[in-house]
C-alpha cells in the first residue's frame, strides 16, 4: 500500500512538471494584453532588444499573440534615396561593387523568394532581398538576375521565375553592431533581417550576419536553355567543381562536405571516389533529362534510395549527376529538403565536369 503510494506520487509530481512545461511554452507567444495585431503596434514591439540564441536572433513580441501576422506585414521596399541616407547614417558604404564572396562564389544568377510574395513583386511592392551569412552569394551592382519562386512543396514544377530584375545596391553588414539608421532606411528592424535572410530554406545557422541588396523588376524574363540545368537551383548552392574546394576552405563552418551520386544507377559506368550513392530511381527515362518546366506530377512512381544518407541534418551535402541535362540531382535536392537536410550544394556539369578537376582538388 505505501508502495502505491508512494509511485502514485511519484506519477503526479510528474505529470505535474509536464503540465508546467507545457502551458509555458504555449504562452511563449500569447499575449498577456489585448488588442490587433495591427501594423503600427507590431511594429513598435519589434524595437524589443535582439536577444542571441544558438546563433540565432530573436525577439520578445511582449504583448503581441501572432508573430506570423507581424510577420506577414514587414514591408519590403525601400527607394533608392532612403537606402542611401540609412546607409550614410549607417556608416555603411552607399556603392558596393560586388559582394566579397565573388571571391569564390560563381556569380549568383537568381534570388528565391517564397509563393506568398510574387503578386507583390510583380506589383513592384518588394525590391529588398537577404541572404544569410550561411549562404554566400555573389551579387555585383547593376547585375541581371532571375527572380524565381521557391515553392518546393506545393509548386507545380521546380522552377517558377517571375521575371529578371537589376541589382540596384548591396550591403554586407552584422545584424547586431549595424546601426539601427540603415534599418530604418529600408523600412524594417533589426529584428526582423534573421527572419527575412532565411524565408524558405528552414533551419539554418546564419552568424548574424547578412547581404541585402536592392533591385529593380525588369519588364522581360531572362533567356535560359530549357534542356540546361541553369547556374542556380532552389534549395542549394551552385558550385563549379573547380570552386569546390576554396570554398569549403573558406567557409570551414561547413565542415568537410560528402559527395552525393545522384545519378540512376542503370547509366553508372563510373564512380567518383568517396561519393556516397543516393540515387534517384526514375519509372520513366523522361524523368532524368532536364526539362525547365517539367511538372512535379510527372514524377509519379520514381523513387529514391536514401540508405546511405549521414545522419546529421548538418552535414554538407555536394549533389551531382551524369552532367549538366542531367535532372536526377534536382529531384534528389527536393527530396532531402523534405527531409530537413539543409546543407545543399548542386555540382554544376556533374560527374563530366568533376572529373575533369579530381587531381587538383584534396576534397
Amino acid at each position: 500500500m505505501k508502495r502505491s503510494l508512494v509511485l502514485g506520487s511519484i506519477l503526479g509530481i510528474l505529470l505535474t512538471l509536464i503540465a508546467s512545461y507545457f502551458l509555458l511554452n504555449s504562452n511563449a507567444l500569447k499575449t498577456s494584453g489585448t488588442g490587433d495585431a495591427g501594423g503600427a503596434e507590431l511594429r513598435e514591439a519589434a524595437e524589443a532588444p535582439l536577444t542571441r540564441t544558438f546563433d540565432r536572433f530573436t525577439v520578445d513580441f511582449k504583448g503581441r499573440a501572432d508573430v506570423l501576422t507581424y510577420r506577414s506585414k514587414i514591408e519590403l521596399f525601400t527607394t533608392l534615396e532612403a537606402w542611401d541616407q540609412g546607409a550614410v547614417a549607417a556608416k555603411l558604404p552607399t556603392l558596393v561593387r560586388f559582394t566579397r564572396a565573388c571571391e569564390y562564389v560563381a556569380p549568383t544568377r537568381a534570388i528565391f523568394v517564397p509563393a506568398a510574395h510574387t503578386d507583390q513583386i510583380l506589383a513592384s511592392k518588394i525590391n529588398l532581398h537577404f541572404v544569410g551569412a550561411d549562404r554566400p552569394s555573389c551579387f555585383g551592382i547593376g547585375w541581371k538576375i532571375a527572380i524565381v519562386e521557391d515553392n518546393f512543396i506545393d509548386g507545380k514544377t521546380l522552377y517558377k521565375v517571375i521575371g529578371e530584375a537589376t541589382v540596384d545596391r548591396i550591403a554586407e553588414a552584422q545584424i547586431d553592431t549595424t546601426d539601427t539608421a540603415f534599418f530604418k532606411g529600408i523600412r524594417t528592424y533589426q529584428s526582423d533581417v534573421g527572419y527575412l535572410a532565411n524565408m524558405n530554406y528552414g533551419p539554418n545557422t546564419n552568424f548574424g550576419a547578412f547581404t541585402a541588396i536592392h533591385y529593380t523588376l525588369n519588364s522581360s524574363k531572362p533567356i535560359l536553355d530549357p534542356n540546361v540545368v541553369p547556374g542556380f537551383v532552389p534549395g542549394a548552392i551552385s558550385l563549379k567543381p573547380a570552386a569546390i574546394e576554396k570554398f569549403f576552405r573558406l567557409n570551414s563552418f561547413f565542415g568537410k562536405p560528402v559527395f552525393v551520386d545522384a545519378r540512376d544507377r542503370a547509366n553508372v559506368t563510373s564512380v567518383y571516389p568517396g561519393a556516397i550513392a543516393i540515387p534517384f530511381i526514375p519509372s520513366n527515362p523522361i524523368q532524368t533529362r532536364f526539362q525547365f518546366d517539367f511538372p512535379i506530377s510527372l514524377l509519379g512512381g520514381a523513387k529514391f534510395d536514401l540508405r546511405a544518407l549521414p545522419a546529421s541534418r548538418e552535414t554538407a551535402l555536394l549533389i551531382f549527376g551524369n552532367d549538366s541535362a542531367d535532372a536526377s540531382p534536382l529531384w534528389v535536392i527536393r527530396a532531402l529538403r523534405l527531409q530537413n537536410y539543409h546543407r545543399l550544394f548542386y555540382v554544376e556539369g556533374g560527374l563530366k565536369e568533376l572529373a575533369m578537376v579530381r587531381s587538383s582538388t584534396t576534397l
